[in-house]
C-alpha cells in the first residue's frame, strides 16, 4: 500500500485482517482493536505508531527458507494487556533463529506480550524478548517429546519434516497445524502400516485354517482317507497406544486330504485368505495370503498330538490417504484486507490516498 507520506489512521476490529507492505508511511497510524495487522514478506514496514489492544494480533512473516523475517519500525510502538503477536512460518529449513521484529522510537507494554502472547504452529516453540525499544523473537523446532509423539511418530520425525520441505504444500499443511492432536493425525497418514495388522491378518488366517488340524474331534474311523473343504472368516480390532489402532477382516477357504497311517494320520491342506486392514481410515491395506502345509496327528488315549510345517506367500496393496488443510498462503501475497471493519481514515482536508 503506498500512502506517500500522508497522514492517516488505519483501525481494525473484530476479525479484520490486513496482511502486506507499506511504503510512504512515516505518518499512518495504526489501531488494532480486533483481528490481526500484519506482513506477508519479510520486508521492513515504516509508519508513524502502532497500538495493538485486547484481542488485537501484531503479525509477523518468516521466511523460514532465507531464515529472515518481517519488521516493524515506527515512532511509537504501545501493546496493551491482552495483544498478542501471531507468526506465520513459510518452511522449515531455516526458521530456527532470533529475529529483530519491532523497533521503536518508544516502546511502551512490551511486557504485555510474553512468551505466553506467542501464536506459532504447533511445531515450533518461540520467546519474545525486550531488548531498549526493540522485540525480538526467537525460534526453535520442538523435539518430539515436547510435541508428545509416540515412538513411531518420533522415529519417522525428522524424515517427515526433512521430505515435507521438498513439497510445499505439504509442508504448509504440517505449519498449519495448530494442536497436537491433528499434528499427529498427519504423522500417522505419512507413516507406512506399522502397527502389525498386516501380521495379525496373515498370522489369524493361517491359525483358524490349522484349526482343523488342532481340533481332535475331526479325527475319523469310518475311512483310511478324509477330505475336507471349510470356509474362514474372522475380524479383528486393535485400539491406539504407542502405534496406531487398526480393524481387519478377511475370508477364504481350507482344502486338504489326509490319510491314516502305523504311525497316525498324515495328510497336506491348501489355505486361501483374503481382505482388508484399515487404519481410522487413513490407510486400507489389501492382503492375500496362500499357504501349502503338511501334518500329522495322532490321539495317545487322552493325549492328542499333532504337528505341521507349511510355506505360504503374501501380497500387499497399500492404499494411504493423507487429508492436508492449506487455508491461506505461507508465501508473499498482495496485500490484502479482509474482515467487518477496517477504516482507513484521513484527516479532513488532506489529498485522497489509493491503496
Amino acid at each position: 500500500m503506498e500512502l506517500n507520506d500522508q497522514v492517516g489512521t488505519l483501525t481494525l476490529n473484530d476479525l479484520s485482517i490486513w496482511k502486506g507492505t507499506i511504503t510512504g508511511g512515516s505518518q499512518l497510524g495504526v489501531v488494532v482493536n480486533g483481528g490481526s495487522f500484519g506482513a506477508n514478506s519479510t520486508a521492513t514496514t515504516t509508519i508513524n505508531s502502532l497500538t495493538v489492544n485486547s484481542g488485537g494480533t501484531l503479525g509477523v512473516y518468516v521466511d523460514g527458507t532465507a531464515g529472515t523475517a518481517s519488521k516493524l519500525v515506527a515512532n511509537t510502538v504501545t501493546f496493551n494487556s491482552g495483544s498478542k503477536i501471531g507468526v506465520t512460518i513459510s518452511s522449515f529449513a531455516n526458521a530456527a533463529g532470533t529475529y529483530d521484529i519491532v523497533s521503536a522510537g518508544t516502546l511502551t507494554g512490551g511486557s504485555n506480550v510474553t512468551t505466553s502472547s506467542l501464536s506459532l504452529p504447533i511445531l515450533f516453540k518461540g520467546s519474545i524478548t525486550q531488548s531498549g525499544n526493540d522485540l525480538e523473537l526467537t525460534l526453535a523446532r520442538k523435539t518430539a517429546t515436547e510435541l508428545g509423539l509416540t515412538s513411531p511418530q518420533a522415529a519417522a520425525y525428522d524424515a517427515i519434516i526433512g521430505n515435507a520441505a521438498s513439497y510445499s504444500t505439504l509442508e504448509s499443511s504440517l505449519l498449519q497445524m495448530t494442536t497436537t492432536s491433528a499434528l499427529q493425525s498427519q504423522f500417522n497418514e505419512l507413516l507406512p502400516d506399522y502397527a502389525g495388522g498386516a501380521f495379525d491378518f496373515v498370522t489369524r488366517g493361517s491359525r483358524q485354517a490349522a484349526l482343523h488340524v488342532a481340533d481332535d474331534l475331526s479325527l475319523f474311523t469310518i475311512s483310511k482317507s478324509g477330505l475336507w473343504l471349510e470356509p474362514l472368516y474372522f475380524r479383528a480390532s486393535k485400539h491406539d497406544g504407542d502405534s496406531i489402532g487398526y480393524s481387519l477382516s478377511g475370508g477364504g477357504v481350507s482344502l486338504g486330504l489326509e490319510r491314516t497311517t502305523a504311525i497316525g494320520n498324515v495328510g497336506a491342506y491348501l489355505d486361501w485368505t483374503s481382505g482388508t486392514v484399515n487404519n481410522h481410515n487413513q490407510q486400507s491395506l489389501g492382503v492375500n495370503n496362500i499357504e501349502f502345509n503338511a501334518f500329522w496327528r495322532k490321539a495317545f488315549g487322552n493325549l492328542y498330538t499333532f504337528a505341521r510345517v507349511g510355506y505360504g506367500k503374501s501380497s500387499f496393496k497399500l492404499d494411504r490417504t493423507f487429508s492436508g488443510v492449506v487455508d491461506r498462503p505461507t508465501s508473499p501475497t498482495p496485500p490484502t484486507a479482509a474482515g467487518r471493519a477496517i477504516r482507513f481514515r484521513p484527516p479532513a482536508g488532506s489529498p485522497m490516498i489509493s491503496t
